[in-house]
């Protein structure tokens, strides 16, 4: 975050900040790259710092994985009344009833991807 008198942020690296703000200073044609993949790039490279890793290259946390894992204990449920309620509501045969047994499907699909992904990025950080 970007106030009168200070830059704060979840992970903000000031000595970057800093170089950031010099590099600019001492070019300022490479101002019109600021928001920019390529200005980012060519100033990261000019002031010798590694491009932070993107956030899906992040390993997750052992939190994380436990925020994730909770969420999908709790949304099982959730969608299996859904469903119920779904074919109680406009019958199981009925085009409503399968348009809600298509949703649930294709929302505990995203669960189970996101969750194997979480999984997976946690033995990638474990293994570092």
């Amino acid at each position: 975050m970007l106030g009168k008198d200070a830059v704060t942020g979840d992970g903000l690296r000031h000595e970057i900040v800093a170089a950031a703000i010099r590099y600019y200073a001492a070019h300022p044609r490479e101002r019109a790259g600021i928001g920019s993949t390529e200005g980012h790039q060519r100033m990261l490279a000019a002031i010798g710092v590694e491009p932070p890793a993107a956030p899906g290259d992040r390993p997750t946390t052992g939190r994380r994985l436990a925020l994730l894992v909770g969420a999908t204990v709790l949304a099982i449920p959730c969608l299996t009344l859904i469903e119920v309620g779904g074919d109680d509501l406009f019958g199981a045969d009925s085009a409503a009833g399968m348009a809600v047994h298509l949703v649930v499907v294709m929302v505990v699909s995203i669960i189970a991807a996101l969750l194997r992904d979480g999984i997976g990025r946690y033995r990638q950080g474990r293994r570092r």
